[in-house]
């Protein structure tokens, strides 16, 4: 779900490499770190792991509730400053930044 979000939230050739990079580089970064928290010696309830599992999904939703709420303010503010989109420059390359006719997707 966070892939298509992701990708959907953000426009501009370059920018949507960037950001489909860096998502790829969290998944492994994640993937790398997980069994590290898992030690041996805390079997066979992992309360390292546990802990570690579930402050991990807390900061996600909270993140996620963060970043929603940022795009919902900025579509807001978009649609007060330029009215409804048009689809003008739907296949320019501009970033969401530069398209004023850009909504973010929830």
């Amino acid at each position: 779900m966070t892939l298509v979000i992701a990708g959907s939230n953000t426009a501009g050739h370059t920018k949507k490499s960037t950001m489909a990079t860096m998502i790829v580089l969290g998944y492994c970064l994640g993937n790398i770190m997980a069994p590290l928290i898992f030690i041996s010696t805390q079997a066979p309830g992992y309360a390292g792991g546990f802990t570690g599992i579930t402050i991990c999904t807390i900061y996600a939703g909270i993140a996620a509730q963060v970043a929603r709420w940022m795009l919902v303010k900025r579509n807001k503010k978009r649609q007060e400053q330029y009215g409804d989109p048009t689809y003008d420059e739907a296949f320019s390359d501009k970033t969401d930044h530069q398209n004023k006719n850009f909504r973010y997707l929830m």
